[in-house]
């Protein structure tokens, strides 16, 4: 009855009798009655007992007193050696955790320090015996599972009944002996065969209970990402009752300064599967605790990347509660302004927010830019910088002044290009050249001595910067040409340069309204069979020949504007992931030139048939966003509507929902031809079944 009482206060959060330790200690001299104990062992059995009973009663430091009065009255020949070594690591861990409290972390653990004068390893016995025929049977069974031929049907059959019962003999044998440790070890044992079974049945039930042990392990929500990320189409298909029970788990962390990243992770987990009034009962009550935990003198850092990771992505939080939180951490919490910048990035609603909202996020961000030591913002700070400046104009007026005065070089190269209407206004100019400068500047310095690596990308910005603002006058695409000619025939130049450089010619040439015919005699200088490239990335020693194969096919393509077949040998040449992710962004830029010039037309039907087949859940997230930016090009061509239509609903059907976000924002940004196309798509995205999706289609779309 003891141990289900355990079992039931790790998973269910059922509190623990108030006797339990003693209950436990007399059910194993009653099951165990030939057996006379030694007053020692008794002894140690007692406090061992106590101590679990008060940490799952959320008390680890008086677990970690206990512990320690009983290391001063017992001699390490007085019980077995691994019980002795147990009780070490039961200490050496409820230090660490008393450190977390206190933002302290011991380097030399002095417990730890105890555990390695011992000459042999720990070795648990009955416990390692019963996990090590466990994962035994695993490894066969998933050896099994990879050798079978892909007709090969296979059940586990009745058989497998013995390991789950392998398992429970473990945790009883924990629970006997009062090891921490090894009790905590459950869930965690459990997901042995959880994973076995999601990976073999990919059922959302297997993978409710791997994510329910990996949050009563603790783990953050980082560390369940590679699941989330590989199974994410079935987080879809999660239903209310899934999310309420992986909260209720959450509930039974047992560690306090912990549970409230666990908590957080959870709701960022389920949030979005959960009825309204589910939602707002839940939020209530975590918000309130996170209140208490970040305006605590001392912040405890043990949690905070998981409740800021919250604030990011979980969409149902009321602004004003997002709002509060950065000003309440902004003062105190430098070496977190990359979180918080993050959080004003992708949190804010920039649509709907309330005037005084508003100011007070420019407030955030102010403070943010003031208190840093940086001399040119990057990352999430510099995004942050964007956003408000480029949807708040008239409100962030005075944040622009101070960028402009104190960080003007800054403000130039990496603000002012994203915001600017037209080429008239003042700075324009200045932009345009010193990209082309940088372009230059780029190309001289791979001289072939030694590889450099560049922070900026020109090409790409500038890519960027004319699909929005419709292009570049005549004088500056002739000088752009120039460098996108001189950049590809550079053979010591990176392929990710290289990269940039090609789809900044095919955006060049798809908006060129006919004067490409003045820039021939540029463009045809590049040498296109000779072109190689040197690795972009640091441990490469060259670069793969099907990127090089890929960059030339494109390249002669779009300057000789015909296809002898060579599209259909690229987009087959290589399927590894690396290889179709990069062939994937060069098509968002070659899509529009194959519609803009009437004899690329032969092309489309191939670049259909790669976008078809490799839409599919089983894609990278960043695969699948190029897909469907090309679908959503290709909607809006009559011939090509209909079955790009179908695509993007086979999408929305059958994937997870970044990807689905991420679709809303490109619909949104669509052409006119392209949104009327995609009605039913939109209406489809409005009716998602996942709450993050459904609000952004419903605000992008009414």
């Amino acid at each position: 009855e003891s141990v289900s009482n355990l079992i039931l206060r790790i998973f269910f959060n059922k509190r623990l009798p108030f006797d339990w330790n003693k209950l436990m200690l007399s059910g194993i001299q009653s099951a165990n009655s030939k057996v006379i104990l030694t007053e020692a062992l008794k002894k140690v059995l007692t406090a061992r007992l106590k101590a679990v009973y008060l940490f799952f009663s959320s008390k680890p430091e008086e677990a970690l007193k206990t512990l320690k009065e009983l290391l001063k009255t017992v001699e390490i020949n007085e019980v077995p050696t691994w019980m002795f070594q147990d009780t070490l690591i039961d200490l050496r861990n409820l230090l660490n955790i008393e450190g977390e409290a206190k933002n302290q972390w011991h380097s030399e653990n002095p417990y730890q320090k105890q555990l390695d004068e011992f000459p042999q390893p720990f070795y648990y016995p009955g416990i390692d015996h019963s996990l090590e025929r466990v994962y035994s049977w695993v490894r066969k069974e998933e050896n099994k599972t990879l050798t079978a031929s892909s007709t090969q049907e296979s059940s586990y059959g009745p058989g497998i009944a013995l390991y789950p019962d392998s398992l429970t003999d473990a945790f009883v044998l924990a629970a006997c002996n009062g090891s921490i440790a090894q009790i905590r070890q459950l869930p965690k044992n459990l997901n042995i065969i959880s994973e076995m079974l999601l990976k073999k049945y990919q059922n959302v039930e297997y993978l409710r209970d791997v994510l329910q042990n990996q949050l009563l392990m603790g783990d953050s929500h980082e560390r369940m990402a590679l699941w989330i990320k590989h199974y994410n189409y079935l987080v879809g298909q999660f239903s209310e009752e899934d999310a309420l029970s992986l909260l209720q788990s959450s509930q039974s962390y047992p560690v306090d300064t912990e549970k409230l990243g666990v908590e957080a992770s959870t709701l960022r987990l389920v949030g979005d599967y959960l009825s309204d009034k589910s939602f707002d009962d839940t939020w209530t009550v975590l918000y309130a605790k996170i209140k208490a935990w970040a305006t605590t003198p001392v912040l405890i850092v043990q949690p905070t990347i998981d409740i800021l990771g919250l604030f990011r992505n979980s969409f149902r939080i009321p602004q004003n509660d997002i709002i509060a939180i950065l000003e309440v951490l902004t003062p105190s919490s430098k070496r977190y302004y990359e979180e918080l910048a993050d959080i004003i990035v992708g949190a804010i609603d920039y649509t709907a927010v309330q005037i005084d909202q508003r100011h007070r996020v420019i407030a955030v961000l102010f403070a943010i830019v003031k208190n840093s030591d940086q001399t040119r913002f990057m990352g999430k700070i510099r995004l942050a910088i964007l956003s408000v400046l480029s949807a708040w104009p008239t409100e962030s007026t005075e944040l622009k002044r101070y960028l402009i005065k104190n960080y003007g070089t800054f403000f130039n190269r990496d603000i002012f290009p994203f915001i600017w209407n037209n080429q008239k206004e003042i700075g324009c100019n200045d932009f345009l050249k010193e990209q082309l400068s940088e372009m230059k500047s780029q190309n001289e310095k791979q001289h072939g001595k030694v590889i450099v690596g560049f922070a900026n990308d020109p090409f790409a910005t500038l890519n960027i910067s004319i699909k929005k603002h419709a292009g570049l006058n005549s004088q500056i695409t002739g000088q752009v040409f120039e460098q996108i000619v001189d950049t590809l025939n550079n053979p010591h130049q990176i392929i990710s340069t290289k990269q940039s450089a090609t789809e900044l010619l095919m955006t060049l040439l798809s908006q060129s309204n006919g004067s490409h015919e003045d820039f021939e005699m540029i463009i045809k200088k590049i040498q296109t069979s000779k072109i190689t490239a040197e690795p972009s990335g640091f441990f490469e020693i060259s670069t793969p020949t099907s990127l090089i194969d890929a960059i030339r096919s494109f390249t002669d393509i779009a300057v000789s504007g015909l296809d002898t077949g060579k599209l259909h040998l690229t987009l087959t040449l290589d399927t590894s992931p690396r290889y179709l992710r990069f062939v994937s962004e060069l098509l968002v830029d070659f899509i529009p030139l194959a519609l803009y010039r009437s004899k690329l037309s032969s092309t489309l039907p191939p670049i259909l048939q790669f976008l078809i087949t490799h839409n599919s859940r089983e894609s990278e997230n960043e695969l699948l966003m190029n897909i469907f930016q090309s679908l959503v090009c290709l909607s809006s061509d009559s011939q090509y509507s209909e079955i790009a239509l179908g695509q993007l609903q086979r999408l929305v059907s059958d994937t997870n929902n970044v990807v689905k976000r991420n679709l809303v924002v490109q619909i949104h940004e669509s052409s006119t031809v392209a949104q009327k196309a995609l009605s039913s798509i939109k209406a489809q995205l409005m009716s998602s079944s996942n709450y993050s999706v459904r609000d952004l289609a419903m605000r992008d779309f009414s």
